[in-house]
């Protein structure tokens, strides 16, 4: 895939997000109204969705929240995008941007001919509910591009640990997507080539369902560690096609931020 600032400088916000808005707090959030932290993040994940190789990234890590009301923040988060959410002591919901990465046709052989598929913002919202420390959650996600404006559909269900003192906070969370018929056509439908591959419909479904686990620590006050870890199981609807290379794939972040 080649290199693009823009995706580079947003791209955090889609490696990885178990169910993008975390339940409770990181351990980089405090009880002031504002929350900024700058860093760097070092990722493996898949060059596109359903390759069998992976890519290396080293890409900037930002975090800016506001919390203008109590309950209500408004954030930029390379974690989770940019937008705003209510968290109350059960109901959480909000609306929110993220960056949804394409591929390009010669990202691997049996794409040769299909054209590149943009990188796009996309819009959308989400609400779920919390028992204690475990968060359920559905997201809703449109692709803003022409060629990338796929609605994704995610469930998914999310616990979480915090220490004693509470420098170090872990989850894990388990989730499945649904992708609509423009999203399916645009990554999994498949136009013959002669030696290549061949014609494939692809139809609304599921994409798959997935695990994904983490820790994060806070050093005196300041200095703030993560790490992120993924695996998702492609359904059948996905590995049928042939621009499919693998039945899973898997990514894994490090990052490390000043918390000012």
């Amino acid at each position: 895939m080649k290199f693009r600032p823009l995706s580079a400088l947003l791209l955090c916000g889609t490696l990885l997000s178990a169910a993008a808005p975390s339940y409770a707090r990181d351990a980089w959030e405090s009880d002031d109204k504002w929350d900024v932290m700058i860093g760097v993040s070092a990722a493996t994940v898949a060059e596109y969705a359903g390759a069998e190789d992976q890519e290396f990234l080293v890409l900037p890590a930002v975090v800016v929240d506001y919390e203008f009301h109590e309950n209500n923040h408004l954030f930029i988060n390379t974690f989770k995008g940019a937008g705003y959410e209510f968290d109350g002591e059960r109901i959480v919901w909000g609306i929110q941007s993220k960056w949804r990465r394409g591929r390009d046709d010669n990202d691997a052989r049996v794409l040769t001919g299909m054209g590149d598929l943009d990188d796009t913002f996309t819009a959308g919202f989400y609400g779920g509910l919390d028992f204690g420390p475990f968060r359920v959650l559905a997201e809703y996600d449109a692709g803003l591009d022409n060629n990338n404006d796929g609605v994704l559909t995610t469930f998914s269900a999310r616990y979480n640990m915090e220490s004693v003192e509470r420098p170090m906070t872990g989850y894990v969370s388990a989730k499945a997507v649904y992708g609509d018929d423009a999203y399916h056509d645009a990554n999994f439908g498949s136009e013959p080539l002669a030696g290549v591959r061949s014609y494939y419909e692809a139809d609304a479904g599921w994409v798959g369902m997935g695990v994904n686990a983490g820790v994060d620590y806070l050093l005196a006050d300041h200095h703030y560690f993560r790490f992120d870890a993924e695996y998702m199981g492609l359904s059948t609807d996905v590995t049928n096609s042939p621009l499919i290379e693998g039945s899973y794939q898997y990514s894994g972040k490090l990052t490390y931020g000043y918390k000012f």
